[in-house]
């Protein structure tokens, strides 16, 4: 996983006041957020337990003569429900978003050997991480209940001004690269259009937007290392379940990788023992196979080990960053029609592919919205441009319902009907492909419509023919008024059956296309030929087509139940009827007892 969001309570923060700063390793933090700004400690370093950082994790200002949030250092006592035991409330502290780097880029940053690619990775890595806080601090908000006249709980929420503590490591707990940052999240927060306003962040959003995050980070990541100084070129390394892709750096060998990833290793060992493991119990077996952190670690063996390992497999760093000894190729530019013609093309390509991977779903967050369009966009979007592409969507290809209230402060989002009819231009060959083919099949079943038209007007021929002889007939006597005005009814298809035994009568109709008429008039008067005919229209959708066909099976079995026993009620009402009849016999005749 890319992000993971983890929650900071108790005295877990004293955690990250005695670990996460390593000055040795080059682990100095420093602050980061709007709401640094206030308190003028805007990319100020952390020193080795800052007591600024451990009053912000008390829940109050950087120099602790203010308070954020309350109950930020009070210790509270509560009864478990279930056992009844004592326990102390942990206080929330804050959270903690760890960005983890692809293990190409983690290899190349040790290995290269080089400032001057260090710096630039440097660089990607600060704007990827700025355009990840960005993103979270576009949904940080201050919670405040307050209670109305009839004394129900009513939430006010003000857009807040987070603040982080920001902290860089470079390897893992095994000494091999592997470069990630945590965004420690203090809970505590002022308002953003007004710092007097305090209070504690709205939780409810933070764990739904953890793929969001890492997709967000990977591809401005992606996108700088591109297009930068470095040139890289990357490819798509795609997650499971369908939640996003990462990216390997081409001349990175994935062998070295491999071998420079020991703790995924041990991880993927202890998985193999147990396969069935429920996610708790993956979690405790990774923690328990965790080493302790190494607070002073001797570098220049390590790194020897790593350039030993690299010249084992073939790295070199001419193959991967060739942009560091060639020169630039020119850029043509092209004239503005054509790069305005291009660029609402690829708008409207980038919402079709948008539509098509959420049309599946009734309705969608705007979480979800942003994360179709980053994984769209690929590592040739930045995450500005995908946010853009997203806000964009939602306002003109989606119906919004407000959210708020107890279960989630989330607006939803479904889609309108121009996000099922993008040009086919968007399409990808296969999509094409599979268009021709309905386009084909559409065309096959109008022809079938024409000839079945064709027949229908030979029965209209055919009935007209039969009102002249049954006018006939009933002029002469031999049908009477009633039976000669059902017959004059045109409905040759289908209808009552009186109807048709006349049809039959006269020789019209076999007695084969009179019992497939009367099915025909069934089956068309029946809940699933109604329901599919309004699906193929889309006059409704086919979550509610199940659910009425659903009702209709439901009907139909409780309808034959009702069946099967008033047959099995009349069955006993005849033996008790016949055995009455038997013993009235008996006792008449002198045989009765």
């Amino acid at each position: 996983m890319v992000c993971s969001v983890a929650k900071i309570s108790g005295e877990r923060g004293r955690y990250y006041l005695n670990h996460y700063y390593n000055e040795e390793l080059g682990e100095q933090g420093w602050f980061a957020g709007s709401g640094t700004e206030h308190f003028g400690v805007e990319n100020d370093s952390i020193e080795h337990k800052d007591y600024r950082l451990e009053n912000l994790l008390d829940g109050k200002s950087p120099d602790g003569t203010e308070r954020l949030k309350l109950g930020g250092d009070t210790e509270r006592i509560y009864k478990d429900r279930l056992t009844g035991q004592p326990k102390a409330y942990k206080k929330l502290s804050g959270f903690d978003f760890c960005l983890s780097d692809p293990k190409s880029l983690s290899v190349l940053d040790h290995l290269a050997n080089n400032g001057e690619v260090s710096n630039e990775i440097e660089r990607c890595r600060d704007v990827a991480q700025q355009a990840a806080m960005d993103y979270i601090s576009d949904f940080c908000q201050i919670r405040k209940k307050t209670y109305d006249e009839q004394g129900k709980e009513v939430y006010t929420y003000r857009k807040a001004a987070p603040i982080f503590a920001c902290f860089q490591h470079h390897l893992s707990r095994e000494l091999d690269p592997q470069c990630h940052r945590h965004l420690l999240l203090m809970s505590g927060a002022i308002g953003l259009d007004d710092p007097s306003i305090k209070g504690s962040l709205d939780t409810r959003e933070f764990f739904k937007m953890r793929y969001t995050v890492g997709m967000i980070y990977l591809n401005t990541l992606r996108h700088e290392l591109e297009t930068g100084k470095l040139k890289l070129k990357t490819f798509d390394i795609p997650f499971k379940e369908e939640k996003g892709k990462s990216f390997g750096i081409h001349g990175v060998p994935p062998g070295l990788c491999r071998e420079l990833s020991k703790r995924s290793q041990q991880v993927e060992a202890e998985l193999e023992k147990n396969p069935e493991m429920t996610g708790a119990q993956v979690q405790s077996a990774v923690l328990k196979t965790r080493k302790k952190k190494q607070k002073f670690v001797d570098m220049s063996p390590v790194q020897e080990d790593w350039e030993e390992k690299g010249r084992k497999h073939g790295f070199k760093l001419s193959k991967i960053c060739p942009a560091l000894v060639k020169k630039p190729s020119k850029v043509i530019d092209l004239k503005s029609k054509l790069e305005e013609r291009q660029k609402k093309a690829q708008d409207i390509k980038h919402h079709a592919a948008m539509a098509r991977s959420l049309r599946e779903k009734e309705d969608v967050t705007f979480h979800q919205v942003m994360t179709a369009s980053v994984t769209v966009g690929g590592s040739k979007l930045s995450s500005a441009k995908a946010k853009e592409y997203a806000d964009r969507f939602v306002s003109k290809y989606t119906n919004t319902r407000k959210g708020g209230g107890k279960y989630g402060s989330s607006d939803r989002h479904s889609l309108r009907h121009e996000a099922y009819t993008l040009p086919e231009s968007s399409l990808t060959m296969t999509e094409k492909t599979a268009h021709a083919a309905r386009v084909l099949i559409h065309w096959q079943q109008g022809n079938r419509i024409d000839v079945l038209n064709q027949r229908r007007a030979g029965a209209d021929k055919r009935a007209e023919k039969f009102e002249r002889r049954a006018l006939g007939l009933f002029l002469m006597g031999r049908i009477g008024r009633v039976q000669y005005l059902a017959c004059k009814a045109k409905s040759p298809y289908e209808g009552k059956e009186f109807k048709l035994e006349v049809y039959h009568a006269l020789h019209l109709i076999s007695k084969a296309q009179k019992n497939r008429l009367m099915k025909m008039a069934e089956k068309r008067a029946s809940t699933p030929y109604i329901v599919r005919e309004a699906l193929k229209e889309k006059r409704i959708s086919q979550h509610m087509a199940n659910i009425l066909i659903r009702q209709d099976r439901d009907k139909v079995l409780k309808e034959k139940e009702k069946e099967a026993k008033e047959k099995e009620l009349k069955a006993n009402q005849r033996k008790e009827r016949s055995q009455q009849r038997i013993e009235k016999v008996r006792s008449f005749g002198g045989l009765g007892r």
